[in-house]
This record gives structure tokens, sequence and C-alpha cells, in this order.
């Protein structure tokens, strides 16, 4: 009985450890973020979640072996007929394969699924975003800032092209939208089914609702939905919470919809001023590193020989950010003032945060306070008529 209970105490270690590794590779596949996880990143995850696994099944097999061969077993005998003690038999058949190690994505294929991999694969080599980023590349290495990532998508070019039509509406839209979006993210946190009444909204709030809705559905980001039309005016869904999908319900969405408008604005008076978009350059989801700290940065722009960084807040405690953000800025010597917190909203709003900081606007007002200090840069640098 001894001997079972440590079994079944070693196979929930086992049960344990395999939770995590699928963890992982749920992360791998996308499960935790819309980047594509770079080679060093899976490599951490592999190796903080395999080797608990694979100790744990050899601790299970031990004790699975010592059981076996505890009270009223017999000696498992040797090939010359001498009898081996328990210790010799898991010292010399445990595992006994030799290790295969993969130092390229060719060996896995000589694997028979039964010796033990050891993943030996080159770190990935560095990227150089000079080519690409020119500007904003040079722009941070004054300051003692290199590029480490930035955004690309891990789905097809079709698929995020939908996402980016999908958030430029949900931002546009967001004054009718917002109560369907609220119900959303609160019931990302049970997976359940919701309904939400929309008998008091105005016709055309429904009709924004619903066209939401059926382009979720389309791309699986809903797996139900249903709508009851007149006298009900009910709508049922059932949110997906895949990594995709909760990631881009919990606020990525808002990046990209204040990405969008920020580009958008900048072409808007780049023609408005008959000026050159050369030289114009947008980086998303940047991670940077800055005397040995890693730090992501949601959107830098460079435009007529300014630079221009954006944070995007879609919670409720965009104020608490604002201190840790005007630190960051000066820290990163960064012009305050061409510096933004765009916080999600409803409602219009825009101030400067203490002692002439970084600006806090809403997205309803974005658009228009963005071009406001693009051309005021444009005309103390000369470039307006």
């Amino acid at each position: 009985m001894e001997n079972m209970q440590k079994i079944l105490n070693l196979l929930e270690r086992m049960a344990s450890a395999l939770e995590r590794s699928a963890a992982a590779l749920e992360a791998i596949a996308g499960g935790r973020s819309e980047n594509v996880l770079t080679n060093s990143e899976t490599a951490k995850l592999l190796s903080a979640s395999l080797p608990g696994a694979l100790d744990a099944l050899n601790n299970g097999i031990a004790a699975a072996a010592e059981a076996a061969g505890g009270e009223g077993a017999e000696t498992p005998a040797a090939a010359d007929g001498s009898a081996e003690t328990p210790e010799e038999t898991l010292e010399e058949r445990s595992f006994a394969s030799a290790l295969k190690v993969i130092s390229s994505p060719e060996d896995w294929r000589g694997w028979d699924g039964e010796e033990q991999v050891y993943i030996d694969l080159p770190a990935p080599p560095e990227k150089d975003f000079s080519k690409q980023f020119p500007c904003l590349t040079a722009f941070l290495r004054e300051r003692g800032i290199t590029f480490c990532e930035i955004f690309e998508p891990m789905l097809s070019k079709s698929f995020d092209a939908k996402l980016e039509r999908t958030a430029l509406y949900m931002g546009r839209k967001y004054v009718n939208i917002f109560p369907f979006l609220n119900v959303v993210k609160t019931n990302l946190r049970t997976g359940s089914s919701f309904v939400l009444d929309l008998a008091l909204f105005s016709p055309e709030i429904r009709d924004d609702i619903n066209f939401l809705c059926r382009n979720f559905y389309e791309i699986a980001f809903l797996d139900e939905y249903k709508y009851q039309d007149y006298p009900d005016y009910k709508l049922q869904a059932h949110s997906n919470t895949v990594g995709v999908a909760h990631n881009f319900f919990s606020g990525f969405w808002f990046e990209r919809y204040v990405a969008q408008e920020a580009e958008f604005t900048v072409q808007r008076i780049a023609k408005q001023l008959n000026l050159s978009c050369e030289g114009f350059e947008i980086v998303r989801n940047a991670k940077v590193m800055c005397d040995g700290v890693l730090r992501e940065l949601d959107i830098l722009i460079n435009f007529a020989g300014q630079q221009y960084w954006l944070e995007c807040k879609s919670g409720d405690n965009y104020i608490d950010s604002i201190p840790s953000y005007e630190k960051l800025a000066e820290n990163y010597k960064f012009n305050s003032s061409n510096c933004f917190l765009v916080f999600l909203s409803h409602e219009p709003c825009f101030y400067r945060s203490a002692n002439g900081g970084i600006r806090v606007c809403s997205s309803i007002n974005f658009s228009e306070r963005f071009a406001e200090l693009l051309l005021f840069n444009l005309e103390n640098a000369g470039k307006t008529v």
C-alpha cells in the first residue's frame, strides 16, 4: 500500500508537469499573445516545462519498477543467471536509450519517440531594424535604447487585415458599441454565454452592435451569436476565449485602432500641406532595451523630423499610469510634448499632465488633438505656408 501511494503521488506530479508543458505548447501556438514567439522565448518555455515533465516521468517509472520488485515479487535475473537488485535494474534499465541531441529541425525526423531529447538549437540572429526603421532606430540609439522586437502578425495577412478593419470600426463606433464590449470583457473571465437587452437602445446602436457581432462570429471570435429582433431586441452570444480572441477583446484592438488613426492623421495632414510622407515610420508594440531593462512601447512614430510616443490604455485606471509614463519619458529623454497617453472612453477629454508633461487624451478626440500637435510642430519647423 505504501508503494502504491508513492506511485499515486508521483503520477499526480507527472500530470502537473505535463499540464505545464501543454500550457507552454499552447503559448508557442499563439495562446498568450498575438505576437509570434521568438525562438529564444520558445526555448525558455520548453526549458521551464519539459524537464519537470521528464523528471516526473522518470520518477514515476522508477517508482513503478520499485513497487513491482517489492514484497511478493521475484528478483529479476541477469543474463548470466545471477540475481539483480532493484537498484541495479533501475540504474541500468530506466531510460537506458541514448540521449538524442536536437541541433536542427531535421534532427526530429530521426527521433523514435523513446530517446531522451536535449534541444541544442542555435540562438536566433539578432534582428537589425535599422534598414526598416532608420529614423526611429537612430532616434532611440542616441538615447541608449535599442529595438529588440516589434509587432508582427502571427496569422495570415488576410485575417490580420480583417482584424485591422474590425479594430478601426470598433474605435470609431465606440460610443455606440461600448455596452456590448463591456459585457464581452466581463464574460472573458468566466467563458460563459451572456444575454444583452438592446430594447432601450436606438436602432442605430442596435445595428452597429449587430454588425460587429456578425463580424466576430465570422472570424470565430464569438462561438455563438443569436439576435432576436422586434419585439424582444435581445442578443445572446458566447465569446471565444482562445489567446488571439482574448487578447483582442482585452485591449489589443484598441492599440490597433490608435495606430491606424495616427497613421491616417499623418497622411491627411501631409496631403493638406502637400508634404511628402518620405521618412514616415510607425512601429507597434516595440520591445526595447535600455540599461539592461526590457520595456514595451505601444506606438512610436517618426514624421517630418519629429518623433512621437503613444501609449494606449483601455482600462479605467489610466490616471494611475500617468506618473510612470512621465518618468519613463524623462528617463528615455523623449520630448514629453510629443508623448500621448490615449485612454478608451465614449466621452471627449484632453489635458496636459502636471508640470506640462505628457498629453492625456480620450480616444474620442485623439485624431483632432494629434493633428493639432502635428500642425504646431510643422509650423515651428517652417514647413507650413
